[in-house]
């Protein structure tokens, strides 16, 4: 059967969130948000995720094409956040144990770069496990309570880390008995981007990743998230 008719080309079905659906864009966006104020340049953006400079150009023409940003790489909050937070996705893994910080081999063996103390004071290493959901939102000022034995979440640096502490640490029965959890974080600047604050053993995701997280609480990590006030921070939420 021939059918003549004028027709329209089926072009890509518009997907919610296409802006923020790459790496790149999810690694500009929380480096935009982190410090509203500071703006970078295209090539400064760059080096500070680690990206090529065109790849980072690319991920900016889609964002300020979409109205998350201005031409002056200033972010559009809390609308970059949200967005930001509608792909933000991870799968949590429950381990039978934690493991044990500063132990040569096991620091190693985990990638857990904790780094090392010297005159200047204590310098992380480039990459490694990043403290994120509750334990982390309690350690940088969120309205939280949690007991000192809360199980910590982790974000670990690569799939072959988390497949090596699965294996070695085990995996627990279930989501209760656990004794942390370990995830892949959906941009590799989670694991790059790491913050020391006092009273935590491990550094911190940043604030926003850690944001973001709480964020996919519909109920108690975002009634925590709208009053927090952080101090020294820019409130993006």
């Amino acid at each position: 059967v021939f059918v003549d008719a004028m027709t329209q080309p089926a072009g890509p079905r518009p997907t919610a969130g296409v802006p923020l659906g790459r790496e790149v864009a999810k690694e500009v966006a929380i480096v935009l948000m982190s410090d509203p104020e500071r703006r970078p340049g295209l090539r400064q953006l760059a080096r500070d995720i680690g990206r090529s400079p065109s790849s980072v150009f690319e991920a900016l023409q889609r964002l300020q094409s979409a109205g998350l940003i201005t031409s002056g790489h200033e972010p559009l909050v809390p609308d970059l956040f949200w967005e930001l937070e509608a792909q933000w996705q991870r799968q949590v893994y429950p381990l039978a144990a934690t493991p044990e910080p500063f132990g040569a081999s096991v620091t190693d063996l985990f990638q857990l770069g904790l780094g090392r103390g010297d005159a200047d004071g204590w310098l992380l290493d480039p990459e490694g496990w990043a403290l994120t959901d509750t334990v982390a939102a309690v350690t940088w000022g969120m309205p939280l309570v949690a007991s000192p034995s809360y199980p910590p979440d982790f974000y670990v640096p690569s799939a072959a880390v988390l497949h090596r502490a699965v294996a070695t640490l085990g995996r627990a029965s279930n989501m209760e008995e656990r004794a942390c959890t370990v995830s892949t974080a959906p941009a590799r600047l989670v694991c790059r981007r790491r913050v020391n604050r006092p009273g935590s053993v491990w550094p911190l995701a940043d604030h926003v990743v850690v944001a973001l997280d709480l964020a996919k609480d519909q109920a108690r990590g975002r009634e925590a998230l709208e009053q927090w006030r952080p101090e020294g921070l820019v409130r993006v939420w």
